[in-house]
């Protein structure tokens, strides 16, 4: 949205009115079918809730973070030739300030994810599974059957 006054002559001072609304419209962890365990299941469902919460982080973090470097950096009102020439700027002026900013955030967030698997957090992962109890096994099947 462009806020704008038209002097009268078909110049127009803008500028832009943004909402922007970060987030994923939900985080979907697939745990793979052979995970029958609860124990283990749970153990692994709670290492990949670690990446989803550091991707909740990154992105509050940065919503509280955007809007003052917005209004900072979109600067002053700007004259236009008119309305449409106010939009057009303004939709490429506030794609050039945010475009960047996403790509950082997404490489802050990336650099987290690869913190949270390193060869420490693994074994931690892999001695949460060793206490977990033994897999039970199906009863035998009658009489010398087999599957």
């Amino acid at each position: 949205v462009v806020r704008t006054i038209s002097d009268g002559s078909g110049r127009t001072c803008a500028m832009p009115d943004i909402a922007l609304t970060l987030g994923f419209s939900e985080f979907v962890v697939y745990l793979a079918s052979e995970l029958t365990d609860p124990c283990r299941r749970e153990v692994i469902r709670a290492h990949e809730q670690e990446h989803v919460n550091t991707w909740k982080s990154h992105l509050r973090a940065s919503a509280n973070m955007l809007p003052g470097l917005l209004r900072r950096d979109l600067g002053e009102a700007r004259l236009y030739a008119s309305r449409d020439a106010a939009q057009a700027a303004a939709r490429a002026q506030v794609n050039e300030l945010v475009s960047p900013w996403l790509a950082k955030l997404t490489a802050a967030a990336a650099e987290a994810q690869q913190a949270i698997d390193t060869p420490i957090s693994y074994a931690s992962v892999v001695g949460h599974l060793r206490a977990c109890p033994p897999p039970s096994r199906p009863p035998p099947l009658p009489g010398g059957m087999r599957k």
